[in-house]
């Protein structure tokens, strides 16, 4: 697992893949095919090789979150909150291969899988003692490329903001992401408005500074020289 590890952190993405088998294979002689232990140690394998935090040429691992997910029904169930994560996990490398035709022939088949899965992620957070697990869904997989990522990402807003109210942190995380959908002329306009509610927000810091350096990029392109130095100098404030 150390291999795979430094060649994960490497970015080598043979290597990864190669190793990953290896781990897997030891794994299961181990603790057995499909332990707890053996399916927790494929889901951080699979985890740590997910497309969204890989960037480009990831290595091909979606047989990873496969196995996972199968061995995670194995041995939670399959509505359990550990299966949960799983279908999550398996969300997330789906929603990237159909993206990307790397399904090919499969192509429909592996759509229509991602839009089970989805659903049974939502039956499970739904049911969860935990109100923020069907948020948090939402506003993960909506930084993923699916068909209804805005609508996912709304829903989120709508969820932290039924429960926390406008001026919580939870609520305004969640409305910034809201924001890659906005039109590009009403972009600024929106993140002011955030900005408005999130000044004196507790455990909203990182987020403002975050603000300030989107809107001054926003007024640059579009020329407005003052309101960019103005939030310019605003987000230097925070820094200091």
């Amino acid at each position: 697992y150390k291999a795979f590890e430094e060649a994960a952190s490497a970015r080598d993405a043979p290597s990864s893949y190669t190793h990953s088998q290896t781990t897997l294979r030891l794994t299961e002689e181990l603790f057995g095919r499909n332990h707890p232990d053996t399916a927790r140690a494929t889901y951080a394998m699979a985890y740590r090789l997910r497309p969204s935090s890989w960037g480009q040429n990831p290595p091909p691992a979606l047989y990873l979150a496969e196995m996972a997910l199968e061995k995670h029904e194995a041995a939670f169930g399959a509505d359990s909150e550990e299966t949960f994560l799983a279908i999550r996990l398996m969300i997330n490398f789906l929603a990237f291969a159909v993206n990307t035709d790397m399904v090919g022939i499969r192509h429909e088949d592996r759509r229509t899988e991602l839009l089970t899965l989805i659903n049974r992620a939502e039956a499970i957070a739904t049911a969860s003692d935990n109100p923020e697990t069907l948020a948090d869904l939402y506003f993960n997989i909506s930084k993923y490329p699916l068909e209804r990522r805005e609508h996912f990402a709304k829903e989120a807003v709508r969820l932290m903001n039924a429960r926390y109210g406008p001026k919580d942190a939870r609520t305004l995380v969640a409305a910034i992401n809201v924001g890659r959908f906005q039109e590009s002329g009403n972009q600024a306009q929106y993140y002011e408005q955030i900005l408005a509610l999130g000044k004196d927000v507790e455990d909203f810091g990182e987020q403002l500074l975050g603000l300030h350096q989107k809107l001054a990029i926003l007024y640059i392109k579009s020329g407005d020289e003052t309101k960019a130095t103005e939030h310019t100098q605003a987000a230097d404030l925070l820094k200091s």
